[in-house]
C-alpha cells in the first residue's frame, strides 16, 4: 500500500537525482521551478511516476500540484480511486 508520505519521498527523491542534490535538502513544500523543473523534466517525472504508480497522468498536474506535497497527496487520491 502506498501512502502519501511514500509517495512524496519518491518524487523527492526523483527531484534528487535530476538536480544531484540530497534528498534530505528537498523541501516537500518547494515548489518544483525552485528546483529548475521545466516542462521538458516535468514529462520525465510525469513517465516516472506512471510507471511506478501504473496512472494515465496530465502534464499539466505539475503546475496544478506544484509541491512534492501537493502532488503526492493528489496521486494518493488516484491510486485510490483506480483501485477495484
Amino acid at each position: 500500500m502506498n501512502t502519501q508520505k511514500e509517495i512524496e519521498e519518491y518524487i523527492k527523491l526523483l527531484i534528487s537525482k535530476e538536480i544531484n542534490t540530497p534528498v534530505a535538502e528537498i523541501a516537500a513544500d518547494e515548489p518544483f521551478m525552485h528546483f529548475g523543473i521545466d516542462s521538458m523534466r516535468a514529462v520525465a517525472f510525469l513517465y516516472a511516476l506512471e510507471k511506478q504508480y501504473s496512472l494515465e497522468l496530465n502534464p499539466l498536474m505539475f503546475w496544478d500540484y506544484p509541491t512534492a506535497a501537493t502532488l503526492s497527496k493528489h496521486l494518493l487520491q488516484r491510486i485510490q480511486e483506480a483501485k477495484p
